[in-house]
This record gives C-alpha cells, structure tokens and sequence, in this order.
C-alpha cells in the first residue's frame, strides 16, 4: 500500500473501531462491521487485523466485556440480563467467553470487585 492509501484505510478502520465501541451492545455482524467501513468482508477482515492487531470479531467481544465488567461492578442485573445487554444472544456464551477472558466466572468477577471491596478493575 503507497503511504495515502495506507492513511486513508487506517482512517476508515478506526472510525469503524468507533462505531464498533458505540454499538457493541447490539447485534453486530462482520458483513455489518465491513459494509460500515465500505469493504468486501474479506477484505475488511484482512484490513482490520492488520491495522489492530486483532480481528475485528475478537475486537467486538473485547467491547462488550469490557462493559460487561463496568455492567458487573456497577449495577444489580442479574448475569443474564447483562449478557443480553451487552449483545450476547446466550448467556452460556457469555459466561463461558469472560471465563476464558477474565480467568474467573462473572458472577466470581462481580463478588470481587463490588463496590464493597477495594479493588477496582
């Protein structure tokens, strides 16, 4: 890629970045995620790895627990509830993937870092 190019597609990536963050809580496809960006999804795919250093569905989940933990800490809705507000469509899904991230359940997450405790994520 010639150096305007390469701006131009890394411009485009960080601004679908942003609409990724902003929607993360919602059903977000690839197909959605590169149609934003005006790239084929194989293309975009390619692109946004390589300009993040992560695929763009690694990147979505990554949004959403993130705010699953703020949602966890800050709030009483049940696991369930918040897996569905954070675009989780199974909440089995969600525990198992913030287990993989987080190293403990959500439930164990929310029992360590609530507002009760010192420690803050």
């Amino acid at each position: 890629m010639e150096g305007a190019s390469l701006l131009s597609h890394q411009d485009t990536i960080r601004s679908t970045v942003d609409y990724i963050r902003l929607q993360c809580k919602h059903p977000l496809s690839l197909a959605e995620m590169a149609d934003t960006a005006g790239y084929s999804v194989y293309y975009f795919n390619r692109l946004f790895k390589s300009i993040m250093g992560v695929p763009p569905g690694r990147y979505l989940l990554d949004c959403r627990i993130l705010v699953a933990k703020r949602m966890l800490v800050d709030s009483k809705l049940s696991v369930k509830q918040i897996a569905s507000q954070c675009g989780f469509t199974h909440s089995s899904y969600f525990i198992r993937m913030f287990r993989s991230y987080i190293g403990m359940t959500p439930q164990q997450f929310r029992l360590l870092y609530s507002s009760g405790n010192i420690h803050h994520p």
